[in-house]
């Protein structure tokens, strides 16, 4: 269920049908995004209704060679995909990856549009991609752990936590 912290950052994403313009003065085509690393869960946590598509599954968000997939808020699929449904289509960033990771990603899912920040109320369009394609170093972990911690089995952590240093106190409520 992540993020929990505010390290989302911007990024333009564009229909990967369009071109990009060959002339370095012309307009970037792209409309800017507020992008998040996220994992499965996120959106029924912090209350975002998915509109259509799905969610990510644990594979994406845990194995970075699965193929490139996003979910994108209602805003951007309006102003991306105007006259045609979202899910299904496939978009990229207008500038690719510093890291040489693939530009194209299938939208998966649309979700509702939300505030990103609890100090205004503006909307930004948004873009979603799982934890494993968009992770960036950082990253705050939230577990909901039940109230007896020793009903808790080892397996139910996920593979990425096991690799935790053990001197990391859990706190319990």
């Amino acid at each position: 269920m992540l993020p929990y912290g505010n390290f989302t950052t911007s990024r333009r994403i564009m229909s990967a049908h369009e071109a990009l313009p060959t002339d370095p003065k012309a307009p970037d085509p792209g409309a800017g995004a507020l992008f998040t690393a996220i994992t499965p869960g996120y959106f029924n946590t912090i209350g975002v209704k998915r509109l259509r598509g799905r969610d990510f599954t644990q594979a994406e968000a845990e194995n970075k060679d699965t193929p490139r997939v996003a979910i994108i808020d209602d805003e951007m699929a309006r102003k991306i995909f105007p006259n045609t449904e979202a899910v299904g289509q496939h978009i990229r960033y207008t500038q690719p990856p510093k890291d040489g990771s693939p530009n194209d990603l299938l939208v998966v899912g649309v979700v509702s549009s939300h505030r990103h920040a609890v100090q205004n109320d503006t909307l930004n369009r948004r873009l979603f991609v799982p934890l494993a394609q968009g992770y960036n170093g950082n990253v705050y972990r939230m577990c909901v752990l039940p109230r007896k911690i020793d009903t808790l089995l080892p397996c139910s952590f996920p593979p990425c936590a096991r690799h935790c240093a053990v001197s990391i106190p859990i706190c319990q409520s």
